[in-house]
């Protein structure tokens, strides 16, 4: 019903406005979206009117009956298919309230992903306390998707050392039945990265009785011997310095992590060389963000030569190793590049997850068609 009340709507939101529509003999352009119980209306030039939904009717800013159901309206042209999306979210036990405020956000940041993304007039609905319909007209490429509903989380990680201060790896810890971390000074997981892909291949946590436990993706236990044999199957994908390194969370002196929620902003860019064009993603940091990546910087330039695992930075995305920049600089202008060997596609895609912020709890796709 809503769909059909848009169509004849020809309205902004003054008189004023509304007259001078009338007399530029300007109307609907056939775009139409449903936030809540408010109608957006988008009209030829740009312009755009609301209304609030009570009901079968419509009403404008002033209170006033805009539209009322059963007047004619000539049809909205068609938008193709529909890919329609479930995703439900693993909340963590606390607070409802919370619980609440982290799915109202996870609705807007959705919504603003794919709208920087092009896809016209998303409608996306929380079913539940722990559901959120999506629902994408005229889009049907699931991949692309998914990629948007990524949780997004990105941070920036660097190799552990040992007292020496020589990188650790995972053989360091399968061979020396080890008790404890190497860097005792950092509490945080560490992730183990050997493949071409750069998906972990496994984690190590300390459990609440303080035992080093290596975990899969989804935080199953691993056996350590059967670890020792998928270990000695991996070939050397990676530069051997790289492979099965140690990753622990960078943080600047204060103790903070550099993650992506200290980013200002974030830009797909093209960088010229003499094998091509390379795709990227240029960054820029906030005030607190820049403070703590020279931190950082100058800490692992003085840690070991040029193009070390010490002078490496880690870019992870949700867990996955993006690439790993050698620091050559002990201080930075709040500026860099994220590369990954991306397409430039992929680069736009990293930038708008970035820029529209990490969603607050992971969710998983339960269901997925395309009407």
């Amino acid at each position: 019903m809503v769909a059909e009340q848009a169509a004849l709507v020809e309205r902004m939101s003054t008189k004023t406005t509304r007259a001078s529509l009338k007399e530029m003999g300007l109307g609907l352009d056939g775009e139409w979206e449903v936030k809540g119980n408010e109608l957006r209306l988008h009209f030829t030039m740009g312009l755009v009117a609301t209304a609030e939904i009570k009901g079968n009717k419509l009403y404008d800013e002033d209170g006033k009956v805009w539209v009322k159901e059963g007047e004619a309206s000539p049809a909205l042209p068609s938008q193709g298919p529909t890919l329609t999306i479930v995703l439900q979210a693993d909340l963590p036990k606390r607070g409802l309230s919370e619980n609440d405020r982290a799915m109202e956000r996870a609705i807007s940041i959705i919504n603003r992903r794919f709208d920087a993304y092009g896809v016209i007039r998303p409608i996306v609905q929380q079913q539940d306390s722990n559901h959120i319909l999506v629902q994408l007209p005229g889009f049907t490429d699931i991949e692309v998707a998914k990629a948007l509903l990524q949780t997004g989380f990105l941070e920036f990680r660097e190799a552990e050392l040992d007292e020496d201060g020589s990188p650790v790896y995972l053989r360091d810890y399968l061979d020396n039945d080890r008790s404890d971390f190497f860097n005792t000074d950092e509490p945080g997981y560490r992730i183990f990265v050997a493949t071409t892909d750069q998906t972990p291949l496994a984690f190590l946590i300390k459990d609440e009785a303080g035992n080093l436990v290596f975990t899969d993706r989804e935080g199953v236990a691993l056996d350590t011997e059967e670890l020792k044999k998928d270990m000695g199957q991996i070939p050397l994908e990676f530069p051997g310095e790289y492979t099965l390194l140690s990753w622990i969370p960078a943080r600047g002196q204060d103790g903070t992590r550099l993650t992506g929620d200290l980013l200002a902003n974030a830009q797909p860019d093209i960088r010229t060389q003499t094998t091509g064009a390379e795709a990227l993603v240029a960054i820029e940091w906030d005030k607190k963000g820049g403070i703590i990546f020279n931190d950082i910087a100058e800490r692992l330039y003085y840690a070991g030569p040029s193009y070390s695992p010490q002078r490496a930075l880690g870019i992870f995305l949700d867990n996955t190793l993006l690439s790993h920049p050698n620091i050559n600089f002990p201080k930075y202008s709040g500026r860099g590049v994220i590369e990954g060997n991306f397409t430039i596609a992929e680069a736009e895609e990293l930038a708008n997850l970035l820029k529209s912020g990490s969603l607050p709890v992971l969710f998983n796709i339960v269901e997925w068609h395309t009407d």
